[in-house]
């Protein structure tokens, strides 16, 4: 009669967290202008903003790693109902420039700070308009940026966008 041997199932692969991330410093010789995108909408939330606080931790991060050449800019996004049109949901706040690529230049240290300084009162709620913040996005590097920068968009989200937008 053959035996049966128990064998256990294997422990499961623990999900990523900031912590696990080494950042070094960027080795870039290019000049840098980088968007970063930055999910505030409810999907995000928990009670004590802990999601939002580490989106705004990885930005903090990755601003501290970048050359000295560098310029960064920060979109801060949900949305709104189907029924808003991109400037209304604008006026309400939800889909926000915090900061342009100009607005600190190559002082990354005040984007750092400026970063640091925000917190829960900041945070959106609402829907995920993603393609509208790649929109604001872009618009950084058409009105801001130049030809000999290198161009990068970081977007930090939980999910897909909602509603759906064609």
């Amino acid at each position: 009669m053959p035996t049966a041997e128990i064998v256990p199932f294997p422990e499961p692969t623990p999900s990523p967290t900031l912590e696990s991330y080494i950042f070094k410093q960027c080795s870039s010789e290019n000049e840098l202008d980088i968007v970063f995108m930055v999910d505030s909408s409810g999907s995000v939330s928990d009670a004590e903003y802990n999601n939002w606080q580490a989106e705004l931790d990885l930005v903090d991060d990755i601003v501290n790693s970048l050359p000295g050449t560098s310029r960064a800019s920060l979109i801060n996004f949900s949305g709104c109902g189907s029924s808003f049109t991109l400037t209304q949901c604008q006026e309400q706040g939800r889909l926000k420039t915090e900061f342009n690529l100009d607005t600190y230049g190559n002082d990354l240290a005040s984007v750092s700070s400026k970063i640091e300084a925000m917190d829960a009162a900041d945070f959106n709620g609402g829907f995920t308009w993603t393609d509208e913040a790649l929109g604001l996005a872009l618009n950084q590097f058409n009105s801001y940026s130049d030809d000999a920068k290198t161009k990068i968009i970081v977007l930090l989200t939980d999910g897909e966008s909602y509603p759906d937008n064609e």
